[in-house]
């Protein structure tokens, strides 16, 4: 079965709200998302834009991500209740 968006955005949100101390940026770039190869690939080409967009957009607390060494301090509240609306929204998906 293909990963869907949902699923990849729960995986990336998951990811980053499971780490305790700050996670450098390169760490989350790097992160397999979806367990293919060539989708990882592909995925890690465009972290950093989704990156500065969960940024932007409040999801992410994060450095400013073109400094080196740059990190992500977790989710902010706004990031913990999108997290947890994909989550229910997965169940429900699968539920059906």
């Amino acid at each position: 079965m293909s990963e869907i968006p949902i699923d990849i955005a729960i995986k990336a949100l998951s990811f980053i709200k499971n780490n305790n101390a700050p996670l450098l940026v390169n760490d989350f770039i790097n992160h397999d998302l979806t367990g293919d190869q060539i989708g990882d690939a592909f995925l890690r080409e465009m972290k950093l834009a989704l990156l500065d967009f969960m940024k932007k957009d409040g999801i992410v607390d994060a450095d400013i991500l073109t400094l080196s060494e740059a990190k992500i301090y977790g989710l902010t509240a706004y990031g913990i209740k999108l997290h947890d609306t994909f989550i229910n929204l997965q169940s429900t998906r699968k539920a059906e």
